[in-house]
């Protein structure tokens, strides 16, 4: 069998499209196998993207369900008494509190 020089000019051209060395080279050709690839680590990626974000939402509701009271202490205008020491030692208690359970949602 033999081709014309216009049919191997034709062929040259199709080859050279195809392999991306002629026209647009990202619209080069790609094998199946390739393209197969690249669905299945695409679908692993959007798979590992959905799973990062509801760990990130849990994270953020277990975050925001952490209750801190409000402040038991009060500013004082002259030499703290034993009960405003307790109240302020039990506020510093409580953010502690709260600090370990951010720590715990976290972790």
């Amino acid at each position: 069998m033999t081709i014309s020089p216009q049919e191997f000019r034709q062929l040259q051209e199709v080859v050279g499209v195809l392999s991306g060395r002629q026209g647009d080279g990202t619209k080069a050709a790609m094998r199946k196998g390739d393209g197969e690839a690249l669905r299945e680590l695409i679908a692993k990626l959007r798979s590992a993207v959905a799973s990062l974000e509801r760990a990130e939402q849990d994270e953020n509701e277990a975050i925001t369900a952490i209750a801190v009271p409000p402040l038991a202490s009060a500013p004082i205008s002259a030499a703290p008494t034993q009960a405003d020491f307790n109240s302020l030692q039990a506020d510093v208690a409580h953010i502690r509190a709260a600090l370990i359970e951010i720590v715990a949602a976290l972790t």
